[in-house]
């Protein structure tokens, strides 16, 4: 066996990430809302990078309530989807 210390980590998604890094759960996985990236996993490590590789620039200078609002716009740009995961569409007749 080896002497290594090996990392635990829960591996739930926490909701203060939305407001921090602009991230949502998705089953399994985590979604940027700006991009619309889809990470494997949910640990803070790969979100918090991703975000700090890609969006932190445009986003860092916001307060807590104007990010906020900023998840809110960015939530709503997404199409509703059902409890298994799939788009939910109408059809018109």
């Amino acid at each position: 066996m080896s002497d290594r210390k090996k990392r635990r980590s829960d591996g739930s998604f926490k909701p203060e990430w939305e407001i921090l890094y602009f991230f949502i759960s998705e089953q399994e996985n985590s979604r940027c809302l700006v991009c619309s990236r889809v990470i494997a996993g949910q640990r803070k490590f790969t979100i918090e990078r991703h975000y700090n590789t890609l969006h932190k620039g445009e986003f860092d200078d916001l307060t807590e309530e104007e990010r906020k609002q900023k998840v809110v716009a960015l939530k709503s740009n997404f199409a509703p989807q059902s409890e298994d995961g799939l788009e939910e569409v109408s059809c018109a007749s």
